[in-house]
Formats: C-alpha cells, structure tokens, sequence
C-alpha cells in the first residue's frame, strides 16, 4: 500500500548535481492543506536542499495545538511543564545537512542551517508576517 492511498500527498526534492537522491515529504491530506510548495536550492558543495511546505490545519472551527514546554524545556516538551498553544499555520523545512566528517563540516553545517534560516525569514516577509 503505498503513501498516497494511505492518504498522504508527497513532495519530492531532487538534489542538484544530477545526484540520484533527494528529500521526500508527506503530508496528511485530510489533516493539512499544503498553502504553498517550494525547493531550497543550496547551490553549494554538497548538491543540498531543502523542502518548504506552508500548511494549514483543515479542521472546521479548529487550530491544532503543539504541547510548549512552560519550564524551560527541562520537562523535554511533555509532562507537566507543558501547556497547549494553537499554531495556525506552519511552516514546515525538510532537510537533510551534511554529515559531520570533521571539524570543517559543522562550518558547512552552519551555513547551511543559515540559508534555512534566511530563507524561512524572506518567506515570512513576502507573506506579510
């Protein structure tokens, strides 16, 4: 049985460089509609990406809730330091970083990490948020 009729839409990211791997993304289609899709491009020594995926919770009436650790996380997210919130939408980064060979793969990482970040934030911007 595969994921589509389990329910699920997929997303797939190819990497760059002809590589023959990439990202895969599902979605709960009765649960999420995906707002908008895109592919991060790197463009860097690794062929990375990375998946963007705006959601909206589909419930009539509803917004789902994430528990949000109220005791500095000390309580790892769960228990009783935590409360629940409502998300709205969210956004959602599929990724899969560099492995960290050696020391000069956490910089890699990093900078990865920073075009996520870059990313998410012009997102926000272009969506007024």
């Amino acid at each position: 049985r595969g994921l589509s009729d389990a329910g699920y839409d997929t997303y797939v990211t190819p990497r760059t460089g002809n590589r023959p791997d990439g990202l895969l993304t599902a979605v709960k289609r009765a649960d999420f509609d995906v707002v908008e899709h895109r592919d991060i491009l790197f463009n860097d020594c690794g062929d990375r990406v990375a998946t963007l995926l705006h959601l909206r919770h589909k419930v009539a009436g509803a917004t789902p809730t994430v528990p949000v650790a109220t005791d500095g996380g000390a309580s790892g997210g769960g228990g009783d330091g935590a409360s629940a919130r409502s998300v709205g939408d969210v956004l959602l980064v599929n990724t899969h970083l560099l492995f960290p060979h050696n020391s000069n793969s956490t910089l890699i990482r990093l900078r990865e990490t920073f075009k996520i970040l870059e990313y998410l934030h012009e997102y926000q911007e272009k969506m007024g948020g």
